[in-house]
């Protein structure tokens, strides 16, 4: 099973880096085969991650790094980033939202804002404010045109879902996916509709705080606190990359259902994020991977995904996860030219990235995870 899950794991990082959305989907999955019966944990779970992730460019989190953040050119040691986070405030607002969502996750912080209302068997809705400061085209093949507040964006919608990108009155945009999760929901009319009365009432008021009752000793250098995440789960976001607009000419794409998509390079860094789950409510280290060489805090620890994940079972009467947020290394590769006689041109340099799978810093992250109550 974890080899199936692995596999599907991978598919979603390889569409949104946010683990969030990964977590999310393993969630979802297991409830649904629970209730069901009849599928895998594996395939349930690949399935939601997919759905998930579908959205392109318009479900992925742009962060930038907190007033007064170091510069990413002159880093500091991330002791200074590790430690207490204070209580985050929550910058997005709905004026109206249909029926029939489960119960909210939320991300708070300078370098991001989001929302989401996971798949349940129902509908769902993924929200998120973009900090990039791009400027994306409103004329795309397969989009169409919406006026939200006196301001144009644009939607796509197909038979389970919608997507829908708008700005704000403070020029930041906002992009969100409304779904129903499965065939034979609303008709495409009606998503149509729903959304956009979604859109017409998003704001950016206060609408609460996050408190994460943990805090981390240990991060390696370079990292900086994105956001906190809050719900029935809670959690902490860090990266090292500036979240700037690296190139404004975007890369196009297509999401699994047929929508065409486009996206900036974005300078993300390698990012990890640390998340705490109360028991019940996920599935436990052992149901999803394979025991680690050595445990966390004396705790039974598990490795998923290649190891680009650690569970700690048990943590303070939870699940604690520990998850590296960035590029899959890339072995370099023989030269393809034979050699000339003359001095090679030197390659040029490219950010650096794990050459293996990260889990020994994983680990030593989660044996600095302090509790806080």
């Amino acid at each position: 099973m974890s080899t199936r899950l692995n596999r599907a794991l991978a598919e979603g990082e390889r569409h949104s880096p946010d683990p969030t959305e990964v977590l999310a989907g393993i969630r979802a999955g297991v409830r649904r085969s629970r209730r069901r019966r009849r599928f895998a944990v594996a395939g349930a779970a690949g399935a939601a991650v997919l759905v998930l992730a579908g959205g392109g460019f318009l479900v992925q989190r742009l962060p930038i790094p907190p007033v007064g953040a170091t510069p990413a050119t002159d880093r500091v040691d991330a002791a200074a980033a590790a430690g207490p986070v204070q209580p985050q405030p929550c910058r997005l607002s709905f004026g109206w939202l249909p029926t029939g969502l489960s119960a909210p996750s939320r991300t708070c912080g300078p370098g991001d804002q989001g929302v989401l209302y996971p798949i349940d068997g129902g509908p769902y809705l993924r929200v998120d404010v973009d900090y990039s400061g791009w400027q994306p085209p409103l004329s795309r093949k397969g989009w169409e045109p919406m006026v939200v507040n006196g301001r144009t964006g644009r939607m796509a919608v197909r038979d389970t879902r919608a997507l829908v990108l708008f700005p704000l009155p403070s020029g930041r945009w906002v992009n969100f996916e409304y779904g129903v999760g499965q065939p034979g929901g609303p008709r495409t009319e009606k998503l149509g509709e729903t959304a956009k009365r979604i859109a017409e009432g998003i704001g950016e008021t206060v609408a609460g705080t996050v408190r994460v009752p943990f805090a981390p000793t240990y991060l390696p250098r370079g990292q900086r606190f994105v956001a906190a995440l809050g719900g029935t789960a809670s959690g902490l976001i860090y990266r090292e990359g500036s979240g700037r607009v690296l190139d404004r000419k975007p890369a196009q794409g297509a999401t699994e259902d047929g929508i065409p998509t486009d996206r900036p390079t974005i300078d993300y860094g390698v990012g990890y994020s640390i998340r705490w789950d109360p028991a019940g409510s996920e599935p436990t280290g052992r149901e999803l991977g394979e025991r680690a060489d050595r445990d966390v805090q004396g705790l039974p620890t598990y490795l998923v995904n290649r190891g680009r994940m650690v569970i700690v079972d048990g943590f303070h009467g939870g699940r604690l996860s520990v998850f590296l947020n960035g590029p899959e290394p890339v072995l370099p590769t023989a030269p393809s030219a034979p050699p000339t006689g003359k001095l090679n041109k030197p390659e040029p340099i490219l950010p650096t990235v794990p050459s293996a799978p990260p889990t020994g810093e994983l680990l030593r992250i989660a044996e600095g995870i302090r509790w806080m109550g």
